[in-house]
């Protein structure tokens, strides 16, 4: 029974997910795209973009997302809706974002490593491209703190390579919430990143 143990142990110690994330942070709603807030206070990309023009959320997202991520337009309306609706009762959600070891500043280089849909459907929210609960765009409820506990859930992990980040979004998403066709582009990524070596 103890080598049994043992053996689980040892498996699970090499399992992707026995990384803990190096921060966890609570990011507001309202202010998740603004200038000097949200998701811009992990990525100088942004920071730097912005210095010579404003950006729409839907350019930072852009900016944050790595090459072996599945397009973000996987979700219909009626999922980003769902997921507003179910934000604004009280659901929690958690968006990871990653970075590289070695860079000037852990938060200054953070990537999406999932939540990318979920970031997009607050997008398009904050945009007013849809209401939720059939008639309340954001242009309604942006004011006053209307939802002051409207808050996102943020881990941020910190791996030694592009690889490994890549390696932990297969093992997450794999045979759960994406199809194999939806990881195509992770494993084109990794073949990609191994014939460069």
């Amino acid at each position: 029974m103890n080598s049994n143990l043992d053996e689980l142990k040892k498996i699970v110690d090499k399992s992707p997910f026995h990384l803990a994330p190096n921060r966890n942070l609570n990011l507001r709603f309202k202010s998740l795209f603004e200038a000097g807030g949200g998701i811009t206070e992990y990525s100088d990309r942004i920071i730097d973009s912005m210095e010579h023009s404003p950006l729409d959320s839907d350019a930072m997202i852009s900016l944050m997302t790595p090459a072996f991520q599945r397009s973000n337009k996987k979700w219909s309306r009626s999922m980003k809706t769902q997921f507003m609706e179910n934000l604004m009762g009280g659901c929690a959600t958690n968006i990871q974002f990653y970075s590289i070891k070695g860079g000037e500043t852990m938060l200054g280089n953070c990537k999406i490593l999932d939540g990318l849909q979920r970031l997009t459907a607050c997008s398009d929210y904050q945009l007013n491209k849809f209401p939720v609960f059939g008639k309340y765009y954001w242009r309604d409820v942006n004011h006053g703190g209307t939802f002051p506990r409207l808050r996102l859930q943020l881990s941020i992990y910190e791996f030694d390579t592009e690889i490994e980040a890549c390696e932990h979004y297969i093992h997450y998403n794999r045979g759960i919430t994406h199809s194999e066709e939806d990881l195509q582009t992770a494993y084109e990524f990794m073949s990609q990143q191994h014939t460069d070596r």
